[in-house]
């Protein structure tokens, strides 16, 4: 970006005897910048910062709305580079900002599945909201009445998974790093505090976290009244994913889609013990030979990645 502007006055220099500014980051919460009608993501002035409020951008249906917050990060450096400049007579001449970083390590919850997580925002035109240490949510002011998320470079987005060393004694870990936007000014960073007033951040932001990935299983046991599949976290050995436990009826839905499509209330899901725990088995209304079913799992702080379909023997 350019540094000169002959439409911007000489500012002042004073300052009032406190000097509020936006900490690092303890996550940091992507989310596209633009949603599918066009509008940019961001935080109205008028805007309810509250639980309710953050737990529906969490698990908001539209992906281009949700917000995606990391894991705790750690070893965080977000830093400018030294102006671009062009040498003439001696002199350096500048010409743009240079570039601004940001990179991080993540100890807690390394995997390649999380490295591949990061990976996945790479093509997007995807911005972020920085979490901080202090509660506060951190953004561009650029437009009057919003906060809006700082914008990330498209393509620039590299994470690098590191499995533990036991010769240098270090963890698993995933360091990432990604350029901001040309289009980003420093003297537009801005924030919302913390606090108990109407403007304010009213909750702990850092204490959230982004979805958790679930994966239904191959229905079996089908017969007219029930069947029984599985759910899993996409973690763990590649033949025996870690258990998904927990749920009731309440976190399914069941349609019929053929011949007859229409929704099926759920009798029953019961979840099963020791060796089985993540195991479900559903009762459901009599159905009749050749119908096509399909399971879908909803529940806030989870996502399933896809439905699955069941055929009535």
């Amino acid at each position: 970006m350019s540094l000169c502007s002959c439409n911007t006055n000489v500012k002042n220099f004073g300052q009032p005897n406190c000097v509020g500014i936006l900490e690092r980051p303890e996550k940091i919460c992507f989310v596209q910048t633009r949603a599918n009608d066009g509008t940019e993501n961001s935080i109205a002035s008028g805007d309810t910062i509250d639980n309710a409020y953050v737990t529906a951008l969490l698990n908001q249906a539209d992906a281009s709305l949700k917000w995606y917050p990391s894991p705790v990060i750690n070893k965080v450096n977000d830093t400018r580079g030294e102006n671009n400049t062009f040498e003439i007579d001696g002199f350096n001449i500048n010409v743009s900002q240079g570039v601004r970083t940001m990179a991080f390590t993540v100890i807690d919850g390394a995997s390649p599945q999380l490295a591949a997580a990061f990976d996945s925002l790479g093509c997007r035109e995807m911005s972020f909201w920085n979490f901080s240490v202090d509660g506060q949510i951190g953004g561009n002011s650029r437009t009057a009445g919003t906060l809006k998320p700082f914008r990330i470079k498209k393509k620039t987005m590299q994470s690098i998974y590191n499995p533990p060393n036991k010769e240098n004694e270090t963890p698993a870990m995933v360091m990432v790093q990604f350029a901001i936007s040309g289009l980003e000014r420093d003297e537009d960073i801005a924030f919302i505090d913390a606090g108990t007033g109407a403007t304010d951040v009213q909750v702990d932001i850092a204490s959230y976290s982004g979805l958790i990935d679930v994966t239904l299983g191959t229905a079996t046991g089908i017969t007219t009244d029930g069947f029984v599949v599985p759910v899993d976290f996409i973690y763990g050995s590649v033949f025996n994913k870690t258990a998904a436990e927990g749920f009731v009826s309440a976190d399914f839905t069941l349609a019929e889609t053929s011949p007859t499509p229409g929704a099926i209330v759920i009798t029953s899901v019961t979840e099963g013990t020791g060796v089985n725990e993540g195991v479900y088995t559903f009762v459901i209304p009599t159905a009749t030979s050749a119908d096509v079913l399909e399971l879908t799992f909803s529940k806030n702080g989870y996502e399933a990645a896809s439905t699955i379909s069941i055929l009535i023997p």
